[in-house]
């Protein structure tokens, strides 16, 4: 008799903490729902404005795309974004996580601008700590955005200018 008030608080904190994570997933599933009528204007759009895109197959542009969704619903902006600069800000922060299983930055919730495009790499760059270690961050000497970037817009130059470091990012983006 004592322990049936202590099962029924167990129940419903188990409860609690499966609606939680079910609850969150179920949203990002319908924001990809909701965006799908969006996706050929925001083809066109990133074809002309973010040259990265064309270089993605169609699997991983559509893996894009439903991360571009994500972010793009899931975010608070501020009001003086446009629908196209909330978009480049959305695909500069997907680039990254296309072949990641991904938390969508959860500590980044307000987005009022990206002038350097940096706004995403500064907050992968703590899961990079995690999963790679300090010493290997320590290697980037405080350049770990800027790697990020030349990782994804000069990949080949990328490749030849920091060979260690590269690989450490490919490593890293790619989830091998």
């Amino acid at each position: 008799m004592i322990f049936i008030p202590f099962i029924i608080i167990f129940a419903l904190l188990i409860g609690y903490l499966l609606y939680k994570q079910y609850s969150v997933e179920l949203k990002r599933m319908l924001f990809k729902r909701r965006s799908k009528d969006l996706w050929p204007k925001w083809k066109e759009l990133l074809s002309d404005s973010f040259s990265p895109f064309d270089k993605l197959t169609k699997l991983e542009q559509k893996v894009f795309l439903e991360k571009v969704s994500v972010l793009y619903f899931e975010k608070s902006w501020d009001e003086n974004l446009n629908d196209k600069e909330r978009l480049l800000i959305c695909a500069r922060g997907s680039l990254p996580l296309i072949h990641r299983s991904t938390n969508y930055y959860p500590n980044i919730n307000n987005i009022s601008t990206d002038q350097d495009g940096f706004l995403w790499y500064r907050e992968l760059k703590k899961q990079f700590e995690v999963e790679e270690g300090k010493i290997v961050d320590k290697s980037f000497r405080d350049n770990f955005c800027q790697a990020c970037h030349d990782y994804f817009y000069s990949h080949k130059e990328a490749k030849s200018l920091y060979p260690q470091q590269y690989k450490n990012l490919d490593k890293f983006f790619t989830n091998e």
